[in-house]
């Protein structure tokens, strides 16, 4: 097995196991450029859904919309990941972000996102 480390922002500690069985520390990042940003938002989106699998589960609806309610009270007490986050649906599209999280609640998260995004007029 290969084990990798990769340190993304955010406001939360811990480590989330990957599909490919990497380990994901969250700490800080610097964005560079608008693919290296895209990237990194992506990875630290997958590292929260993944850190929060260790208290919802991804078997039931509740489950998802749990983890889902959680994420966005992540992104929401956090300015600087909202924005980013927001920018990177707004660049690349809801789909294209959805696909890149690559996540079984992805979708729900990514309508949360819009949804929030509407109501509180953001970007």
């Amino acid at each position: 097995m290969n084990n990798r480390s990769i340190n993304v922002g955010g406001n939360f500690t811990g480590a989330a196991s990957l599909g490919d069985n990497s380990d994901v520390q969250v700490g800080s990042i610097q964005h560079d450029s608008s693919s290296q940003g895209w990237d990194s938002v992506i990875l630290e989106t997958r590292a929260i859904l993944h850190n929060l699998e260790k208290q919802h589960s991804c078997s039931t609806t509740a489950g998802k919309f749990a983890m889902v309610s959680d994420a966005i009270k992540l992104v929401e007490n956090d300015s600087s990941l909202t924005k980013r986050i927001l920018s990177a649906l707004k660049s690349g599209g809801a789909k294209a972000f959805e696909k890149a999280v690559d996540h079984p609640v992805a979708s729900f998260f990514v309508a949360a996102l819009e949804d929030w995004q509407k109501t509180h007029s953001v970007m």
